[in-house]
């Protein structure tokens, strides 16, 4: 019954912005926290205000989703090198671990190294991920700013008033599916004033996901100097 009960309130929680606790209705679009999908806020005001408190819960929920996905793929999508290959690839030579002897203490120590080597590279492949990510979202965004400032309100004063459009037209008809997935109708002002709102809703999504994606950045920074501090203290507690 508790199970049941959790699960009903969860989604309760789900149906509210976790800062201010406004439900979703026609006029307020709650958007999901992208890294736990967790959490739901109506603005990024209200997502930033409640990230000191939601950060600890986010970052665990993250990893459970991540070692759920690991688990759903196959044995050779994420064991696809034998362990003898890996520790050649971080070490730089053959490690022989065919028999409790060659255990040595070198070994050890080198094994213990090859770890830490491990996460470091495993970090910066996922910093290097991100960071091109980031870049994709504030190059959208410039894109976005444009259409929604500049782009659309040139073209809205011109439809029904010019005939020369055409070309005007095909080029933000096309820009408009590339970042919205979706072709849109221009014709008439009113078409035009919905294509704004699809822009600026898109604008705010990547808003959110631009400060998640800078959130999970920082942490992956500091994690990786604290991996970079064990590597060179089990360096030099070897030496």
């Amino acid at each position: 019954m508790s199970g049941t009960n959790d699960l009903k309130s969860a989604a309760v929680d789900m149906m509210c912005c976790a800062s201010c606790g406004i439900s979703e209705g026609d006029d307020i679009k709650l958007k999901t926290c992208t890294a736990c999908k967790s959490a739901r806020y109506c603005s990024v005001k209200c997502q930033k205000e409640h990230r000191p408190k939601h950060k600890r819960a986010c970052k665990k929920r993250a990893a459970e989703l991540h070692d759920e996905m690991l688990f759903k793929q196959p044995e050779s999508a994420h064991y696809g090198m034998r362990m003898k290959a890996e520790l050649k690839e971080l070490l730089g030579r053959d490690l022989k671990l065919d028999t409790p002897r060659e255990y040595d203490t070198q070994n050890q120590n080198e094994l213990r190294q090859a770890q830490f080597g491990g996460k470091i590279l495993e970090l910066k492949h996922c910093l290097k991920k991100f960071k091109k990510e980031l870049e994709t979202v504030e190059n959208n965004l410039s894109a976005l700013h444009i259409l929604i400032n500049e782009k659309i309100p040139t073209y809205f004063n011109l439809v029904g008033g010019s005939n020369n459009i055409n070309n005007m037209k095909a080029e933000l008809k096309a820009e408009l599916k590339e970042l919205l997935g979706k072709d849109l109708e221009l014709d008439t002002k009113n078409e035009c004033r919905l294509a704004h709102m699809d822009l600026q809703q898109k604008h705010t999504e990547f808003l959110f996901k631009r400060g998640d994606l800078k959130d999970n950045l920082e942490e992956l920074e500091n994690e990786l100097k604290t991996v970079e501090n064990n590597l060179s203290i089990s360096s030099s507690s070897s030496s």
